[in-house]
């Protein structure tokens, strides 16, 4: 008999509460990020690292918005809503610098690669909103803050991709829909 932890079904039940087509946000994540490309003469990556490194801290559509611009305005981009710090790493991709030797922490590298790789079965972009799914309530601070160790990263992305395998689904889908339906109950 297959034993399903609590958390893992608490994704799966968020997951299932969500629009059918919440599951698709990152391939709709990557045509924007291919649309912004096309427009400014770059590589999907570079866009997508782009958008990725202005993430934190930033709705969705500010963080397209500051992207947008940034590739626009270039040395003269201003206004952020993000850190300073993640500006600076948006400008190094915008003039070549390789998305994945820029960007840190694991939060951000895998918002990346699932922009990039919605498809893949590996990344899983795990905030505190994807947290709080798998606690079944809003994180604590203390909790928020330990989701930035690796070890905790890691148990938490194979919760995502336990629901997922049990779902007969792709991880980064289950967050995206679990995510959306967390969003909806704030």
């Amino acid at each position: 008999m297959l034993t399903v932890s609590k958390q893992t079904r608490r994704i799966m039940v968020k997951a299932r509460e969500a629009a059918p087509l919440a599951g698709r946000w990152y391939y709709g994540a990557r045509g924007h990020a291919a649309k912004m490309a096309r427009h400014n003469g770059v590589t999907v990556a570079t866009a997508a690292g782009i958008v990725a490194a202005l993430s934190p801290g930033c709705s969705w559509e500010r963080n397209l918005e500051d992207a947008a611009r940034l590739m626009r305005d270039g040395d003269e981009f201003s206004g952020a809503g993000t850190y300073g710090a993640n500006v600076a790493k948006a400008q190094r991709i915008r003039r070549g610098e390789k998305p994945l030797r820029v960007l840190g922490g694991a939060k951000v590298v895998n918002f990346y690669l699932c922009i990039m790789r919605p498809w893949s079965r590996s990344p899983v972009c795990i905030d505190r909103h994807a947290m709080g799914v798998v606690l079944g309530r809003k994180a604590t601070a203390k909790e928020r803050q330990a989701m930035g160790r690796p070890a905790q990263y890691r148990k938490l992305a194979t919760l995502y991709r336990e629901a997922a395998a049990l779902m007969g689904a792709v991880p980064s889908e289950v967050q995206a829909a679990s995510w959306v339906a967390q969003r909806g109950t704030k």
